[in-house]
């Protein structure tokens, strides 16, 4: 019999409170002759492909401003696409153990779930 492995989800808290793993998956650079993933960050824009179990489909990640941290996710028209659809609204727990962010702070909070503190 085989051993199964089995996801623990850990609390990482930042200054805002906990994050969660929303999603799980791999994507797929859409490269054409462009050069590098880090060429195409430096350059600010990088399409892709994501095949994820929430996310899918071809997006786009672009620079808006001068700042490091300040970018765009662009979901791109394709057969994945939704029209009127928040997906956040629809999904609203952790792709790993199904619990929401109110249920990660009440864990955190009496000591059931394991807190690192991101700066």
């Amino acid at each position: 019999m085989g051993t199964k492995t089995r996801l623990k989800e850990i609390v990482f808290t930042l200054t805002r409170g906990p994050v969660l793993v929303w999603d799980t998956g791999w994507f797929e650079p859409i490269l054409e002759g462009e050069g590098s993933i880090e060429f195409l960050l430096e350059k600010g824009v990088l399409d892709f492909v994501l095949h994820g179990h929430r996310l899918k489909g071809r997006f786009s990640l672009v620079k808006i401003k001068k700042k490091e941290r300040d970018w765009l996710l662009i979901k791109r028209r394709d057969t994945e696409a939704r029209a009127g659809i928040d997906i956040t609204k629809e999904y609203q727990t952790s792709a790993i153990s199904g619990r929401t962010l109110e249920d990660l702070r009440r864990l955190a909070a009496t000591g059931q779930l394991q807190i690192h503190r991101c700066e």
